[in-house]
């Protein structure tokens, strides 16, 4: 059973990366979100107008660009806190840009904590940093995320949470 883990060890790395953020999203923000905010919605249903009165409000909205000006609100509004959670958790990923200052760029058996440059100790603090302040918070928690993923592969590996023990 052990040997097919490891077989599937990159799979199973790659899918962690995808899934935990999933599940901090799913599980610490799901408040806020799916908020309508269109202009229909403001009107006072207990007024009737005209016909008139409807028509020239809509060549009012057109002429102002209404439509054009709500579209982005609308959108914006309607998507979550837990989809813009495990957004920004997800584009933490592209921290392995560093990967490829590695030579080779991929190696099976590589442990990532402490060898490639944004996975060492100094970033790490600074990511750990990130996790304090409410407007950096999400890319911090991405990025504490993900070098905690890393180092259980390398525990997994290796036995070992990093190559320098810090």
């Amino acid at each position: 059973m052990f040997d097919l883990l490891n077989e599937w060890r990159g799979q199973i790395h790659l899918l962690l990366h995808v899934l935990v953020p999933l599940m901090v999203a799913l599980i610490f923000f799901r408040h806020g979100g799916g908020r309508s905010g269109g202009h229909s919605e403001k009107c006072n249903s207990n007024k009737r107008v005209s016909e008139a009165d409807e028509t020239r409000q809509k060549i009012s909205k057109v002429r102002s660009l209404h439509v054009v000006n709500e579209q982005p609100k609308k959108f914006f509004n309607a998507v979550s806190s837990t989809q813009v959670a495990f957004t920004i958790m997800l584009l933490t990923m592209l921290v392995d840009i560093d990967h490829l200052l590695a030579t080779p760029i991929y190696q099976a058996d590589r442990c990532s904590i402490g060898f490639h440059p944004l996975h060492t100790e100094w970033p790490i603090l600074i990511y750990a940093v990130l996790c304090a302040f409410p407007k950096t918070r999400l890319i911090g928690l991405g990025l504490v995320i993900h070098m905690l993923l890393d180092a259980g592969d390398c525990m997994w590996m290796r036995g070992t949470w990093a190559i320098d023990v810090f």
